[in-house]
């Protein structure tokens, strides 16, 4: 069966089955990249969520020195202790949502350089 032999129909036929063919290859193609980036977008915009959490929890320090400076000041030692109990429990806290976010070992660092310090 030679192209040329064909008959104009059939060669018509053909080139639209092509043409129709390369359509259909092309919209899989499309439909799985675009799952594909609906999945990534999902994923990154996870992360940064959890980046914007950890983010609005960095004065963890700030926090533990503004308590401190008031015991230093006040000379409240009752209310300092309770202070720096309830802090040290929200910091805990804190770091049980983090440890749950960390993904990655340089995050995993990081996070343990924290609790180090």
């Amino acid at each position: 069966m030679n192209f040329k032999n064909l008959k104009i129909s059939q060669k018509v036929f053909l080139s639209f089955l092509i043409i129709i063919a390369l359509l259909l290859i092309t919209s899989i193609f499309q439909i799985y990249n675009f799952s594909r980036l609906t999945s990534l977008n999902a994923n990154e915009s996870k992360r940064s969520k959890d980046a914007i959490y950890i983010s609005e929890n960095s004065a963890i320090g700030a926090e533990a020195y503004r308590i401190i400076a008031d015991a230093i000041i006040n000379k409240n030692k009752n209310q300092s202790l309770a202070d720096w109990d309830a802090n040290k429990r929200a910091v805990e806290r804190k770091y049980q949502v983090i440890e749950n976010l960390v993904d990655t070992k340089q995050e995993e660092k990081w996070l343990q350089e924290t609790k180090d310090a």
